[in-house]
């Protein structure tokens, strides 16, 4: 599974579960961002092909593709989000908050 090389560091003043499951939501289809541990999220409705992983910075969360022809695809979804939800987050480049 690679990683996108874009991520999503979430404000202090909301919680990532909701962030991640509007994303979920709007992009998925999915009901929401659906825990895995306390550090993954599913966040393709159950389909195993997308998880979000929190970083190092433990407000920060990294996408891992299952297929790596996915990845384009998953960035544009990434980036569409963060344009529309510049209140709950901000984009940063993956390779800067990696663990």
């Amino acid at each position: 599974m690679p990683y996108c090389n874009l991520a999503l560091k979430i404000k202090k003043s909301v919680a990532s579960s909701n962030v991640l499951s509007t994303f979920a939501k709007e992009h998925f289809n999915a009901n929401e961002a659906y825990p895995l541990d306390k550090k993954q999220f599913n966040i393709d409705g159950g389909l195993n092909d997308l998880r979000a992983i929190q970083q190092m910075e433990l407000d920060t969360y990294g996408f891992f593709c299952r297929y790596e022809q996915d990845i384009q695809k998953t960035q544009g979804k990434i980036l569409d989000f963060a344009k529309k939800h510049t209140s709950e987050c901000v984009l940063v480049n993956f390779e800067s908050v990696k663990n």
